[in-house]
């Protein structure tokens, strides 16, 4: 396992909380400075063709229009390849997730999970 298969597998499990079986990590792929409309994707990583993330600026982009198009963007992709998990990662300073809290349990979506993250607990890729 390359030192990027590695930085990835680590913050899956340690930050995300990820339970992935082990065979998961033996395929990463990882793209960066991608858009989704208007909005800048910094990571996308598919892990195992099971787990897709999209790593997002959440100082910039975290309003409840821009991360409502973000999931319904993942959820498309994960359907559509077929994989079973989509997380959106945001990325923050000090992420405040109660400003979110109302608009986290509108979602309904299953398999979609939301993380809120210090910009310091992200890897640099």
């Amino acid at each position: 396992m390359n030192s990027i298969n590695l930085k990835v597998k680590k913050f899956v499990r340690d930050k995300m909380g990820c339970k992935c079986p082990e065979e998961v990590f033996e395929h990463i792929e990882v793209e960066k400075n991608l858009k989704s409309g208007y909005v800048d994707i910094d990571y996308k990583i598919n892990v195992g063709n099971r787990l897709l993330i999209y790593v997002v600026d959440g100082s910039r982009y975290g309003t409840e229009e821009n991360i409502r198009n973000l999931i319904l963007a993942g959820v498309k992709e994960r359907d559509d390849r077929n994989f079973n998990r989509f997380r959106l990662v945001l990325v923050d300073k000090e992420p405040d997730e109660r400003k979110y809290w109302k608009f986290m349990k509108t979602i309904g979506l299953e398999r979609t999970h939301i993380h809120f993250l210090k910009k310091s607990d992200l890897f640099e890729l």
